[in-house]
């Protein structure tokens, strides 16, 4: 069976988001009006007043129906649909049908585990309890820090800049020296700080090391350990284990989570994101789809028109 089209959320100025399919070519005039952070391993969006979901590798998993996204726990989603609550999984299918009462509903979702925080509120400026997971941001005097959910107890006081919601089991946070990562005991690694890290559930993080033009990235793992260091010009947001790279701004290659070069001795003109495995690159005047999973440069397919063919990955 062909997949769906698939999709992912870009920024479009200041002007709000736009729709594109794994080509980044633009989905006819559909306008994103809005899209939520990242709830676990989905994406909630939406076109007009109706939310949909996609996954992390911006893959369409539920068409925009919904009247709100309201929490992610599990395989289970929490909606709000024509004024009344649901429970729906992520194949789309309903778990509790709209209806359902609400303090059924409140039962499946993480937030209501939080619950007891409400007493602490007065303590802080705000408790952000759309977070997902146990693990969630406090804000005081501008400053924000975490709390545990569960135990009650603040992992971190509210000493940093920025902070992120947790993701698997780190959080991007900045204080004055600069960009470092928090883990869910409140420990961050001082010995080294970067210029910017991009949030991610991925294994290996991508930072910037550097500004403008002298700026270069890296990736950096969980525990703080640089697996590459910053050498590239150009790191692309991961789909699934690969990124589109640049070592030098001009020949393109793909990087691995793991940090390794899949082709190490080529350069190609144009690279595209990888689909089910497979990259599109251009060299030598035509258009190669590429196994990227087996590292081996031979064409399986080649043409001089990229509108010739299109790359669709199997469910």
């Amino acid at each position: 069976m062909l997949s769906k089209t698939r999709i992912a959320i870009r920024k479009k100025d200041d002007i709000g988001f736009q729709l594109y399919n794994y080509k980044l070519n633009l989905l006819g005039n559909a306008k994103v009006s809005a899209a939520k952070r990242q709830m676990n391993d989905i994406i909630p969006f939406a076109i007009g007043k109706e939310w949909g979901i996609a996954d992390s590798n911006g893959v369409l998993i539920i068409k925009p129906k919904f009247e709100e996204v309201l929490w992610v726990n599990a395989d289970k989603i929490g909606v709000k649909i024509d004024n009344k609550f649901a429970i729906v999984g992520k194949n789309g299918k309903w778990i509790m049908k709209p209806g359902m009462p609400l303090d059924q509903f409140e039962k499946y979702t993480e937030t209501s585990n939080c619950g007891k925080l409400k007493s602490l509120e007065n303590q802080f400026d705000k408790i952000f309890l759309e977070d997902t997971g146990n693990i969630k941001r406090i804000q005081k005097d501008g400053f924000y820090g975490y709390i545990n959910c569960k135990t009650e107890r603040v992992i971190a006081s509210p000493k940093f800049m920025k902070a992120e919601p947790f993701l698997q089991d780190k959080a991007v946070v900045k204080i004055s020296k600069g960009y470092n990562l928090i883990n869910i005991e409140g420990a961050i690694c001082e010995l080294q700080y970067f210029d910017s890290i991009v949030s991610s559930p991925n294994k290996n993080l991508v930072f910037y090391a550097g500004k403008g033009d002298d700026s270069w990235m890296g990736l950096l793992s969980d525990n703080c350990e640089i697996v590459v260091p910053g050498t590239y010009k150009f790191i692309d947001h991961f789909s699934g284990e690969y990124a589109v790279c640049s070592k030098n701004g001009n020949g393109k290659n793909y990087l691995s989570n793991e940090g390794d070069d899949v082709f190490p001795k080529m350069s190609f003109e144009q690279a595209e994101p990888v689909v089910g495995g497979f990259g599109v690159v251009r060299f030598n005047n035509a258009f190669h789809v590429l196994d990227v999973k087996s590292a081996n440069p031979r064409s399986l397919f080649l043409s001089e028109n990229r509108k010739s063919f299109r790359l669709v990955a199997l469910e």
